[in-house]
């Protein structure tokens, strides 16, 4: 294994900052993530969430 001075690790890091921020101005689609509760696992509050996501697809 070779020792690198901080310099050549702030050159590198520098670098692939530059990779991924080139990476990320590219995309134009925001994701995220929803987390659904159901509560005690019955069946009702899941019905209600897919009704709803269902109608807003829709639109």
């Amino acid at each position: 294994m070779t020792d690198r001075t901080n310099e050549e690790h702030n050159v590198r890091m520098a670098k692939k900052k530059a990779a991924h921020d080139r990476i990320v101005a590219s995309k134009t689609i925001e994701k995220g993530l929803l987390i659904v509760h159901t509560g005690k696992g019955r069946a009702r509050p899941a019905r209600r969430w897919v009704w709803w996501f269902a109608r807003s697809a829709m639109a």
